[in-house]
């Protein structure tokens, strides 16, 4: 069959789409997120323990995509585009323990949700695991059996189970994810299906206790709950608090009620929104949010919860011609924003490279030793330490 010169065209156009904005590790990042002059030899992971960079271990051999942490157990549950860990033949998956500072294959593997290699979005409460599975998938157990339903499914160590049953979601772009827990109640965004009941596409709040849907987050759009983000990135959850961007605003919910907290658009961009918040602030960043068109001047919008008073002066300068600057990781921890991406920011004594930290009180700049040699893809917390990925082999500056 000969193509026409028309359709090789459209086919090198939508090839050219769906590439746009990949953060393959093997990109040389424009000449902005690479330097020479590291001071610790990591491998796309690593520590800060609020003065200097720690490497786990010999770390891993690809990029680190997302960083799930089980304070209580001191685990990291590492997911990305590597074939090793610390050593040991891995799939992608495998858990950092940070009281014995070890690397190891994760007790079963879960499976790429999605064909395009997306990690699965998992939730450790104490050594326990939860994850939303999408049929055909196949869960196994030690004895090998496996479960293959569309559900949300609960890893207590050494066998799975099923909670509740979900929809196939067989022509969704976006599949079922667990996306947090307060107490013994998670949050899911799925759509509801069993012999019993059949629910829309919304967030659902589950009961471990009962096994049951107790209420649900009804005011969403279903289009931008299931087709903005693979990573569910504008919902977060902290301090028994839920925050959402919604695509009009970000809310707080609480006791089925729902709070405006910063009103704000971002629809047009709303798969890179990237929300976090602690008891003091709620923080956004989204590729919408900037001063002005002419100045390339993006920032993270913060609401200071104790004084109500809106702060949108975190200013990143974007060069437009530089494609891989991005922001990918945000998480405010105390009094301090880290924003992790590709970029370089000069201000004051501050160099930050791909991984800086706000300080919101001082509203100054702090670079963290020089930062990583390379994109920053997660951030996440645990234990007062911040955690590091994605594709780097150096921290901090000589």
């Amino acid at each position: 069959m000969r193509f026409t010169q028309k359709y090789l065209t459209y086919l090198v156009f939508t090839l050219l789409l769906l590439c746009y904005g990949c953060t393959s590790p093997y990109e040389p990042c424009a000449g902005y997120c690479q330097c020479k002059d590291g001071k610790v030899s990591v491998s796309n992971i690593v520590r800060w323990s609020g003065s200097e960079w720690i490497s786990l271990g010999s770390g891993v051999n690809g990029l680190v995509e997302r960083i799930t942490a089980d304070s209580a157990a001191k685990e990291l549950y590492v997911f990305g585009r590597f074939t090793t860990a610390g050593g040991i033949q891995v799939n992608g998956q495998a858990k950092w323990s940070e009281k014995t500072h070890t690397w190891s294959a994760i007790g079963t593997q879960f499976p790429k949700i999605l064909p395009s290699g997306v990690p699965p979005i998992i939730l450790p409460i104490n050594g326990h695991v939860f994850v939303c599975n999408l049929a055909p998938n196949k869960l196994y157990n030690p004895d090998s059996s496996f479960l293959d339903k569309s559900g949300l499914y609960k890893w207590d160590g050494q066998h799975w189970s099923i909670l509740l049953e979900l929809m196939p979601n067989e022509y969704d772009r976006i599949p079922p994810m667990v996306l947090g827990a307060i107490g013994d109640i998670l949050y899911i965004a799925a759509q509801i299906h069993s012999p019993e009941i059949y629910l829309p596409k919304q967030i659902y709040l589950f009961d471990l206790q009962s096994n049951k849907i107790t209420d649900s987050i009804t005011e969403y759009s279903e289009n931008f709950i299931f087709h903005s983000s693979y990573d569910f990135k504008f919902f977060t959850i902290t301090n028994n608090e839920v925050f959402i961007d919604e695509g009009e605003g970000v809310f707080n919910y609480q006791n089925s009620e729902l709070e405006n907290i910063i009103s704000i658009t971002t629809k047009g961009n709303n798969y890179n929104s990237l929300l976090t918040a602690n008891s003091d602030y709620v923080c956004l960043w989204n590729n919408n949010i900037r001063y002005a068109s002419e100045t390339k001047l993006k920032n993270v919008i913060v609401f200071d919860r104790n004084s109500y008073i809106f702060n949108d002066s975190i200013l990143i300068p974007f060069d437009s011609s530089q494609h891989l600057e991005r922001v990918m990781a945000l998480k405010v921890l105390d009094h301090s924003l880290f924003i992790g991406g590709a970029y370089y920011l000069k201000e004051g004594s501050a160099d930050v490279r791909n991984i800086g930290a706000y300080d919101l009180r001082q509203k100054k700049w702090y670079d963290l030793a020089g930062g990583v040699c390379g994109p920053v893809d997660a951030i996440t917390e645990m234990n007062g330490s911040i955690y590091v990925g994605g594709a780097f082999t150096t921290a901090g500056k000589k």
